[in-house]
């Protein structure tokens, strides 16, 4: 099984997380070798507003790409809620100490994935950019990945290059996931039950969710 972590904001992504869900992956999965047991990590009907309020979210997030063997990021007009920095000290100090100041929760996921790669266990994650994504709020992080990672990025203004675009992304992810094993860095352990519940409904393969 070969799960894909899928990173974006909700509300102004929810087009493009349908075409994945849609058309994307199951023409993934009965064309490209290896694909048939691929797993989408996709979270957007599982946050609550009580998990906002209190950092559950930041949990469960992260510890989805942890678990991932790739990322599958989508930058559109928004980068996300941004958690009280105390909810990232508590969850891993380290990596809260890396990041440039405070950052919505899908630019979070995307430094940790990059994080995750540089480490060894796991592929460097894909970000696919709307053409629209240039906002005041999203181009420190486009800035940045444009200065470090130009080479996983890819442009889209229609829906027709956005479900080509993501293809050869995942596609991409599948062939390197091959030699990677990813495993959650230890942090404290903080009892999320609702959480921990939600988390492993989103591993699950779609035929076994309810």
């Amino acid at each position: 099984m070969t799960r894909i972590f899928i990173s974006s904001t909700f509300r102004d992504m929810q087009d493009e997380r349908d075409i994945l869900a849609r058309r994307v992956l199951p023409r993934l999965r009965a064309e490209v070798p290896g694909a048939a047991h691929l797993v989408e990590i996709d979270l957007r009907w599982g946050l609550t507003r009580a998990m906002t309020a209190d950092g559950g979210a930041v949990r469960l997030c992260l510890e989805g790409v942890d678990a991932a063997h790739g990322v599958l990021g989508m930058i559109g007009a928004r980068t996300g809620w941004q958690p009280d920095p105390s909810f990232l000290r508590a969850f891993d100090r380290a990596f809260a100490g890396t990041l440039p100041g405070p950052c919505g929760l899908t630019e979070l996921e995307l430094r940790r994935a990059f994080a995750k790669a540089r480490s060894g266990t796991a592929p460097l994650p894909r970000i696919l950019i709307a053409e629209r994504a240039r906002t005041a709020e999203t181009a420190p992080l486009v800035d940045w990945l444009e200065a470090h990672h130009p080479e996983r990025l890819a442009l889209y203004d229609t829906p027709e290059r956005f479900e080509q675009a993501a293809h050869a992304a995942l596609t991409d992810l599948l062939s390197a996931a091959q030699g990677h094993h990813p495993q959650p860095d230890p942090a404290p352990q903080v009892a999320r039950p609702q959480a921990e519940a939600t988390l492993a409904r989103a591993l699950r393969p779609p035929w076994l969710r309810r």
